[in-house]
């Protein structure tokens, strides 16, 4: 099953529940899941979709980044937060976008995703974020 929509974002291949990998990518070493939540909306998926197709793609670019080298990218694109979460770091146009993510074997399991525009905000916004993305990655396992 092909998911996407015109303009949306690139197709994504369902390869089971919840299980997703975007077309563009052909040498993945790791598979990208998206955490649903009991209702069945994936969070980040409805982040991704919510963004403008430019950063869209920017976010995109690193999810595929993540998938075919792991947790070996450079500092400028990923973070250790705390215990198993990490944050991608994507930013275009002076806005930055977090998607924070766990790892669960050869999976990363994509948990919450926010928008950072003020440095002010992002710390307390951070520790939100890494919290409600550490509970649901604990949901996973």
């Amino acid at each position: 099953m092909v998911l996407g929509t015109r303009d949306a974002m690139p197709p994504l291949v369902l390869i089971s529940r919840n299980k997703y990998v975007t077309l563009a990518s052909r040498e993945r070493v790791f598979s990208i899941e998206f955490f649903a939540v009991s209702s069945g909306e994936e969070p980040v998926r409805a982040f991704l979709l919510a963004l403008s197709a430019k950063a869209r793609q920017k976010c995109i670019t690193y999810i595929d980044l993540l998938a075919m080298t792991g947790l070996a990218l450079r500092a400028s694109h990923i973070k250790k937060l705390e215990a198993d979460i990490w944050e991608l770091r994507p930013e275009f146009g002076g806005t930055e976008y977090r998607i924070f993510f766990g790892r669960q074997g050869e999976t990363f399991v994509l948990l919450h995703a926010i928008t950072n525009k003020k440095a002010a905000e992002s710390v307390a916004q951070r520790h939100y974020s890494g919290t409600a993305a550490f509970q649901r990655l604990e949901g996973t396992k």
